[in-house]
């Protein structure tokens, strides 16, 4: 079984965004997994919670991604669903108090959860400390236990877990997050998924070809919350994130925010749930790291747009820098993957971006789409290639040409 893939095969008639049904995936795996698996950094331990905000406008159907994880992981019933209206101190004397799942069963100790909210004001209500105790509890590979000292005493957190899948719209937004959550860590420690139109246009007066089973899904996520143990790469996987890690940090991206320097860490929190979305072997394969890159390529672009900071060219820039890629390929090829243009241009180019450029220089017959081993190879079509050899060998021709000497009129 293929979770992720189930899940989204089966919302494909809703008009919810496909990246909203991707990341409600793969934060219900998050959630029921807890501290039960990690990546071994050997200065730290990685665990898979995320924090996750969908950002759209009213009538972009954020409720139905909401309802999903709080309807998956509350069937698997091993962690503590928090929604609604909540203040901060609240959701801490939750997590320090012991949560019984049911009748007969055995009390959940550790400080596990997590948030949903189809409006992220509702989480962090009346406190301008919300924002910076989140970041502590998002931090598990630093945050085991975690104390709040109060008046009347001390409440403590053990074995802190917790993820967060919430939704808001860019002005709700931007009253929430303060220039400290911008600049203190907060808003790099949230992956950002940014919409602006549904998926498709659906009266819902016929019903779909596949409704959501709930059942089949909660059985694989009930199977998944009992392993336990360490990540490890293969080495094609630990391959390719090392030499992406290293153009990343190559790249010297401004950002006020530090999401680009906390990318790899989304990218193998990313990878190892792809992976349990697959299956139970714990290993992170190179498909797992290339769909974890470019899931989480996005991230500066839309952040960047919250924070008033526009990306560093127009579209129009984007497009000619995407030519100029496929002029310069290697072997003179004139084509490239996508996953490595998105890599090249990480910072200036979200892939939605990369898509509406491609299908209109492909209508235009600039480009041309092809597949090869799994990836999408985007080149030059033949007339512009014959094109760029005919300009090179006149440029070429022009360097060789002795320059005359210029006589005086």
């Amino acid at each position: 079984m293929n979770f992720l893939q189930d899940l989204l095969d089966m919302t494909d008639e809703a008009e919810t965004p496909k990246s909203f049904i991707y990341w409600a995936g793969l934060a219900s795996i998050s959630a029921i997994m807890k501290r039960r698996v990690w990546l071994d950094q050997f200065y730290i331990k990685v665990y898979p919670n995320i924090f996750v905000l969908l950002l759209a406008d009213s009538g972009l159907r954020k409720g139905f991604a909401i309802k999903i994880v709080r309807d998956l992981v509350q069937g698997v019933n091993n962690t503590r669903v928090i929604s609604g209206r909540n203040s901060i101190q609240s959701i801490i004397q939750e997590l320090a108090n012991a949560y019984i799942p049911g009748p007969g069963c055995l009390p959940i100790v550790e400080s596990c959860a997590i948030l949903v909210s189809d409006e992220l004001s509702n989480l962090i209500i009346n406190d301008p400390q919300s924002t910076t105790i989140l970041h502590d509890l998002n931090d598990t590979s630093y945050t085991t236990n975690w104390t709040n000292t109060l008046k009347s005493g001390k409440e403590k957190l053990k074995d802190v877990y917790v993820t967060m899948f919430a939704a808001t719209n860019e002005s709700l937004y931007k009253d929430v997050i303060q220039a400290k959550d911008i600049n203190g860590g907060f808003v790099g420690r949230t992956i950002v998924v940014s919409e602006k139109k549904r998926n498709r246009i659906n009266p819902l007066t016929r019903p779909p070809k596949l409704l959501i089973d709930y059942e089949k899904l909660i059985h694989y996520l009930k199977s998944l919350a009992l392993i336990s143990g360490q990540f490890k790469y293969s080495p094609v996987g630990m391959g390719l994130f090392e030499e992406w890690y290293k153009e990343l940090c190559e790249k010297n991206i401004e950002d006020k925010t530090g999401t680009v320097y906390r990318l790899n860490v989304h990218v193998v929190k990313v990878a190892m749930l792809l992976s349990l979305s697959r299956g139970t072997s714990l290993t992170l394969e190179e498909e797992d790291i290339a769909a974890a890159i470019e899931a989480c390529t996005n991230l500066t672009v839309a952040v960047s747009r919250l924070t008033h900071r526009e990306g560093k060219n127009p579209l129009a820039a984007q497009q000619e820098r995407l030519l100029e890629i496929l002029i310069e390929a290697k072997d003179k090829s004139y084509r490239a993957g996508r996953r490595a243009i998105l890599r090249k241009m990480y910072g200036d180019l979200s892939s939605s971006d990369l898509d509406n450029i491609v299908e209109t220089l492909e209508q235009a017959g600039v480009i041309t789409k092809s597949r090869m081993n799994n990836e999408i190879m985007i080149g030059l079509s033949e007339t512009v290639i014959k094109e760029v050899i005919e300009r090179r060998d006149l440029v070429s021709g022009l360097q060789e040409k002795p320059i005359g000497k210029v006589e005086r009129i």
